[in-house]
């Protein structure tokens, strides 16, 4: 009963953050509500940030959207200011931060290692935006950068069939 519990309230959280994401990415939403869904996503987001989109075949039996959450607790890149979900076919990762120089490099490793992916495998990764308001257009950017990262992979470079094993799913193509 505590498990069944737990799922519940799990579910029911990535319910509330997919409703905020959706939000954030409506057509209609403005700079200001983009700002707002932001700070119900993760009050402790700074404005100047970066998404990152990492496709994943969340529909595999194998699939524990836990062994992600425990591997990204106590990681480098867990900390008050930044959030890592599930949304959609991947996982969404916003790094936000105040007055700090970024290493999108080191980044990006942390962030496969965390999310055990082939170091060959895409990601998408947005521009670097400076006011959280831009929420909807940093989301965009990521997942359409995954998408066509996804697609210079699967016209012919070379990568480690674990990375294949996450690409090779027609249903982990993304439209923004």
């Amino acid at each position: 009963i505590f498990d069944v519990t737990d799922s519940v309230h799990r579910m029911e959280s990535l319910d509330y953050v997919k409703r905020e994401i959706d939000a954030a990415l409506a057509q209609e939403t403005t700079e200001a509500e983009a700002y707002n869904h932001g700070l119900n996503l993760n009050p402790s987001l700074e404005n100047q940030h970066i998404v990152f989109y990492v496709p994943m075949e969340v529909d595999d039996p194998e699939f524990s959207y836990l062994n992600y959450v425990h591997a990204y607790q106590g990681s480098p890149l867990d900390k008050p200011e930044h959030l890592l979900t599930l949304y959609e076919d991947g996982f969404l990762f916003i790094y936000s931060w105040e007055r700090q120089s970024i290493k999108k490099e080191q980044i990006i490793s942390t962030l496969k290692e965390i999310l055990m992916l082939d170091p060959q495998a895409p990601i998408g990764i947005s521009n670097t935006h400076y006011y959280l308001g831009e929420l909807r257009e940093s989301i965009r950017e990521a997942m359409y950068s995954a998408k066509i990262s996804r697609e210079r992979v699967l016209k012919g470079s070379p990568l480690p069939p674990r990375a294949w094993k996450v690409l090779r799913n027609p249903k982990n193509i993304f439209v923004v």
